[in-house]
């Protein structure tokens, strides 16, 4: 029943990822024009270690987002309405799901939230993705790079610089690994906030029809 009522639910409620056809063009240029200057510096940091580059990218990917979150909170703004208009919004949406679907009393929502709670940890799919990969580097990368390291700080100074630069490579990975965690995470767990933003709307709306 629970997925039955995401897929209505899921039809008719204001997402601001649905007002990206609206955006100007130009915003689709700034925004495209970042993500490729920030290509372009991930690649010249590989290249040249130089932390102001990293410092760069973190700062064009945190105003690339920002610039493109704020377009869509106003077109959402100008179709639809304020917050608390689209909240408004998707509650009525709600009510008239729930209807649909002969859902009437306090008692029957509270079993579609319980059914959410229980379907919430299989949805979390970067968690599923990213365990292998730190077992992975775990039990497997470790304990090879500390054999590797061992021998070679015992090869004198010229193992030094080698380990230096291994690590550096490393930190590098990391760091890229460490930037695009976030986004692979979005993209993998949309299901999860979609129904946890579900679980939260059912929550309001017992309060305000059913705990006056």
């Amino acid at each position: 029943m629970i997925w039955l009522i995401y897929n209505d639910y899921l039809k008719k409620n204001v997402r601001k990822t649905s007002y990206a056809k609206f955006l100007n063009w130009y915003v689709w240029i700034i925004v495209a024009f970042m993500m490729f200057l920030t290509v372009g510096l991930l690649l010249s940091y590989i290249y040249s270690d130089n932390p102001l580059i990293f410092i760069l990218i973190i700062i064009i990917e945190g105003l690339g987002g920002f610039y493109f979150g704020f377009e869509l909170r106003r077109k959402s703004v100008k179709h639809v309405g304020a917050t608390k208009d689209i909240h408004d919004h998707d509650i009525n949406v709600l009510r008239k799901v729930l209807k649909d679907n002969d859902i009437k009393n306090m008692a029957q929502i509270d079993l579609l939230i319980n059914q959410i709670e229980d379907e919430l940890s299989n949805l979390k799919v970067s968690e599923r993705f990213f365990k292998p990969l730190y077992t992975f580097a775990t039990l497997i990368l470790l304990p090879i790079l500390s054999l590797f390291i061992k021998w070679l700080l015992d090869k004198g100074q010229d193992g030094l610089i080698i380990i230096a630069q291994v690590l550096l490579v490393i930190i590098t990975v990391l760091g890229f690994i460490y930037m695009l965690k976030p986004l692979i995470s979005q993209i993998l767990d949309i299901s999860f906030r979609r129904m946890k933003q579900l679980q939260r709307m059912l929550e309001d709306l017992k309060l305000k029809d059913f705990l006056k």
